[in-house]
């Protein structure tokens, strides 16, 4: 449960559980929890990505303040399937009060964003549902470090939630409108073959050509054939 900081954090919450569940694809939903996190937790970069087969990145999406400049090549961080799963099997999370200062270092896929995006701070949390790893978001802080608190971490951790819900209820839409289209396409095939087949079987049988004549025996024949008597006398020759 998300321990509420304040009303706003807790409406703004709810009313972006809504949007992404509501999201008509995975890239809607990204892009709409990288906004509500932005806002609700007044970030300067939210970036959220969702991993492919193998760990690749497959879609990202990204939000930052006005003035500042979106992060290049979301899709050309190797680690982040290695990262996500990381996090995934061990806390769940990991926040960085000032990524510069932290022991041990931050992880390799952070370390883009403090050359491109000038990270200072923040909250990197695992989209995930049941023994699945999908993706990974990241709330960051550009100039200055942060202190974050259990409820913005419980409050990402929500959003993640709510993505990793949505990626599979998209995946099961699109399932389905593969498998209505097979269908439609098979019955499409059907009244094809009995719209040519039909007239076919419509059409009499042709007479048959030709003088048939008699037709044949097809019963067994029977043979007979005489047997002498051999108890007859000769018969006597004439004088």
């Amino acid at each position: 449960s998300i321990r509420i900081i304040n009303g706003s954090i807790w409406a703004t919450s709810s009313i972006g559980g809504r949007a992404i569940r509501s999201a008509a694809d995975t890239q809607q939903a990204l892009d709409v929890v990288c906004a509500s996190l932005g806002a609700e937790l007044h970030a300067d970069r939210v970036v959220a990505t969702k991993m492919g087969d193998p760990d690749e990145v497959q879609l990202s999406a990204q939000w930052h303040q006005p003035g500042r400049q979106p992060v290049a090549d979301l899709l050309a961080f190797p680690e982040t399937g290695e990262i996500a799963q990381e996090l995934w099997l061990g806390s769940g999370f990991r926040a960085e009060d000032d990524l510069l200062a932290s022991e041990p270092p931050p992880p390799e896929l952070v370390r883009p964003f403090i050359g491109q995006g000038g990270a200072r701070a923040g909250i990197l949390v695992p989209i995930g549902l049941d023994d699945r790893v999908m993706g990974i978001i990241y709330v960051l802080m550009v100039d200055e470090p942060r202190a974050w608190s259990t409820a913005e971490i419980d409050v990402v951790q929500s959003a993640a939630g709510f993505v990793a819900r949505a990626i599979v209820a998209a995946e099961l839409q699109a399932h389905k409108r593969e498998y209505d289209d097979r269908i439609e396409k098979l019955d499409r095939q059907k009244s094809d073959f009995l719209a040519t087949v039909s007239p076919e079987l419509r059409k009499p049988l042709p007479p048959p050509r030709g003088n048939m004549g008699a037709p044949p025996e097809t019963g067994p024949r029977t043979l007979t054939r005489q047997t002498p008597d051999r108890n007859a006398r000769p018969h006597a020759p004439p004088h």
